[in-house]
């Protein structure tokens, strides 16, 4: 067991007392030794709490105000220990043997600074929703240029990386992982594998699913940040879905300086290839009139 890397996982958490628990126990119940297990709660108020102390014989857990997410999973790896790093949200699931597996990917090349595999969903009441299809094998331009293919559950990195690269970016609400991967995978070896690790929860109240247009323009900035030139492909090709449908329901209201400001982001993208395909199923509508559906 001493010859064992210790892996540092850090939970951030605020009022997830439904799914809280499952996710413990997804990380005590892993089959790997030697886990430093820490829980960063942003002052829960829904019994949350009450769960933790359950385990506070086989966990550390931390309830005070953060500066958001990122804050308080920076301030968790900085009160661990472990030469390898991995965070899971108070809502997502590891597979059974997932920290193991990890592991061995991580120290199989000393090269390595991040390793992720694949992960599937799981619904609000806990069954099956099917694999995450975007996952692919590590290409940095990639990355940048057509969208986040990591899914952060499913990922392990090192401490000394990590810290090289200036940890997360606490600034960011939504990009902070997706920024991570770009900073490790610009000085570092990255490694996919293709083994499921993880599951991501479905629900329509996450961050990502409400971040609308402040999330899209986070994401731009950052990728500005790293010499990208707009939105990655998947992530513009939501801005014009996102935009089509906001000027259409804007028009609907009579709000037309909203409608073109709506429109005027949606058209860089509406003027791609991807863009082409998704105007040509919207043939016979015109711009300022609302489409007979919305579009996906």
């Amino acid at each position: 067991m001493t010859d064992l890397p210790v892996v540092s996982i850090v939970t951030p958490s605020l009022n997830q007392g439904r799914f809280i628990e499952a996710t413990v126990r997804s990380v005590l119940e892993q089959d790997y030794p030697n886990i430093e297990y820490i829980v960063m709660d942003g002052g829960s108020t829904d019994g949350t709490l009450d769960i933790l102390r359950r385990y506070a014989d086989r966990l550390t857990w931390v309830s005070e105000p953060d500066g958001g997410q990122g804050d308080a999973l920076h301030r968790g790896y900085l009160r661990s220990s472990g030469s390898i790093l991995a965070w899971l949200c108070s809502d997502d699931l590891y597979e059974p043997g997932a920290v193991t597996a990890g592991v061995a990917a991580l120290t199989s090349d000393a090269n390595l600074a991040l390793v992720y595999g694949n992960a599937g969903f799981v619904t609000e009441t806990g069954e099956d929703g099917g694999p995450c299809p975007w996952i692919e094998p590590f290409d940095l331009r990639r990355l940048i240029s057509h969208g986040d293919f990591i899914v952060q559950p499913a990922s392990f990195f090192t401490r000394s990386a990590y810290m090289a690269v200036g940890g997360l970016d606490t600034a960011l609400h939504w990009a902070m992982d997706y920024d991570l991967w770009i900073k490790l995978g610009s000085r570092y070896a990255v490694r996919y594998v293709p083994e499921s690790w993880a599951r991501s929860r479905l629900r329509d109240d996450t961050k990502t699913a409400t971040g609308g247009l402040p999330r899209l323009l986070e994401i731009q900035r950052m990728i500005a940040g790293h010499g990208g030139r707009g939105l990655p492909t998947v992530f513009g090709l939501e801005m014009m879905r996102s935009q089509y449908r906001a000027g259409n329901e804007a028009l609907r209201a009579g709000h037309w300086a909203d409608a073109l400001h709506a429109w005027s982001r949606a058209l860089p993208y509406l003027l791609t290839r991807n863009g082409a395909a998704f105007a040509a199923g919207h043939r016979g509508r015109t711009i300022g009139r609302a489409p007979d559906s919305k579009p996906g």
